[in-house]
């Protein structure tokens, strides 16, 4: 590159083709709203659903540790699951996705973790939404992109946050 300046061009272009060709484009606004809330070991659980026109599009959890001083910032780790179910990295403790998301509270990080769509409890359905959207030229990876991207918007947004310090994990995706 000739100059920062042309490097930074050059990386606005292809952050706007991976965009343009990787995210599924939803028609309208989704709606984040929070679901439930429950207090365990070390940490807050609050679990929040993502909606577009009253149909849920996944869920994600925000795990903040005990010990947070109320309105001090945290540095924040985005857990995004891979293959397999979001109870193996909130819950089962001998699961090596465990440390994804709950090792990282314990630590004193607030948590965001991402369930996939396709993964929820119950039947895993992703193979079948994969081979739907391929039929219009998607497929379940941009699900998920366009996910992640709606997650780290939420993060960013949150007071509780230090913008500075956010870092993202993740199991096999």
């Amino acid at each position: 590159f000739e100059s920062v300046e042309a490097f930074g061009l050059w990386q606005t272009r292809q952050r706007k083709r991976f965009v343009d060709q990787m995210l599924y484009p939803y028609d309208g606004k989704v709606a984040v709203s929070s679901a439930s809330d429950s207090v365990h070991e070390t940490h807050r659980r609050r679990e929040f659903h993502v909606t577009l026109n009253d149909q849920r599009l996944f869920r994600f959890f925000r795990l903040e540790p005990l010990s947070a001083e109320v309105g001090k910032r945290l540095p924040t780790i985005a857990c995004f699951m891979g293959h397999g179910k979001v109870t193996q990295i909130l819950d089962d403790k001998d699961s090596y996705q465990h440390a994804c998301a709950a090792r990282f509270v314990e630590a004193g990080y607030l948590v965001y973790a991402m369930e996939n769509a396709g993964m929820e409890p119950g039947q895993d359905t992703h193979h079948d939404i994969d081979q739907s959207l391929r039929l219009e030229g998607h497929g379940w990876y941009s699900l998920l992109f366009a996910h992640q991207r709606i997650l780290l918007n939420h993060v960013f947004a949150d007071p509780s946050v230090d913008r500075l310090r956010v870092g993202a994990t993740g199991v096999s995706t």
